[in-house]
């Protein structure tokens, strides 16, 4: 079945959920496989990915993280074993203020399985592709990253039970492989889901039809963005009053939550009160500052945040 990436992509999007806390993916620099796992998942949620050797951090890497940590972001998440990342660079992180997790198994199949089932509460799809060989990593990256689905690794002739297994726990429908590269019996694997086998000349070859499509999203979603900025302007705040229509659901609950507690509020109470994840949280807080709605301080290894416009039904 051909298969053509932007135009899945605007037409069969994903139902992708992602949470846990991580405010950074560590990952090794020298071999790319680690790295082909994070994406998907840092394009979906906007969380960073730094590079590092195994054996420990650059001044540039301490520089890069020492500005982040001092911004109030201290959860990292280590990707692959002590022979991929360290326990030095684990003590150096530590050491720096970060609460860091280490997602490992014994081979990159159970790793990649491991950070699925992790890291992704529910998606609908993912990509298999060869772990052994490297020929189709760029374009599973490429997949994972445009869908925002999990990338997994499996061997040629067949899926291990950890794939699978972590294939079960997100409810996955449909998995994109690559043409010739699984077995008949890794196949027969994957009976329950459906299997879209991904032509990577086609994906090519339709790059003018992906533009067109690439441009009505576009021009669809200005004229989305037309309308909510005119209903903004409509219902522009006065007097240090901000509308309710204003907020979308998940902003009108960070904003109940710090309201609840007299106007202030450090950020990591946040996780619980709204079960929401950490990142959701950085991004929502991000936009409500931006908008003068709530101030943001740092404090500690968090952030405090105060409510500054009252807001009116």
């Amino acid at each position: 079945m051909h298969f053509v990436i932007l135009l899945l992509f605007f037409l069969v999007i994903p139902s992708v959920h992602a949470t846990q806390s991580s405010d950074v993916i560590i990952v090794r620099s020298d071999i790319p496989y680690e790295f082909a796992i994070a994406q998907g998942y840092s394009h979906l949620t906007g969380i960073p990915i730094v590079t590092t050797t195994p054996d420990n951090l650059s001044k540039v890497d301490v520089e890069l993280l020492s500005g982040y940590i001092a911004k109030g972001y201290r959860y990292a998440v280590i990707l692959g074993g002590e022979d991929a990342i360290s326990l030095d660079v684990q003590r150096n992180l530590d050491g720096m203020g970060f609460i860091t997790n280490r997602v490992a198994e014994a081979d990159r199949y159970g790793t990649s399985a491991a950070f699925a089932g992790e890291y992704y509460v529910k998606s609908n799809a993912a990509v298999l592709v060869a772990g052994q060989e490297l020929k189709n990593l760029l374009l599973a990256e490429r997949l994972s990253s445009y869908l925002g689905i999990p990338l997994l690794f499996t061997k040629n002739k067949s899926v291990s039970p950890a794939v699978l297994e972590a294939l079960e726990k997100l409810s996955v429908s449909k998995v994109y492989v690559f043409n010739n590269e699984l077995s008949g019996k890794a196949l027969k694997q994957l009976h329950q889901f459906k299997v879209i086998q991904v032509n990577e000349v086609k994906m090519q070859s339709k790059k003018n039809k992906n533009t067109i499509f690439y441009i009505l999203a576009l021009f669809i979603g200005f004229i989305a963005g037309a309308g909510t900025l005119y209903k903004y302007v409509g219902l522009k705040e006065r007097k240090g009053k901000v509308s309710i229509t204003l907020l979308t659901d998940d902003e009108e609950k960070i904003v109940r939550a710090v309201e609840q507690e007299g106007g202030v509020i450090t950020q990591d109470k946040l996780p619980k009160i709204t079960d929401f994840s950490r990142p959701k949280i950085t991004r929502l807080v991000s936009e409500l500052e931006k908008r003068g709605i709530i101030e943001k301080t740092s404090k500690g290894r968090t952030n405090e945040l105060k409510l500054k416009k009252e807001i009116s039904q």
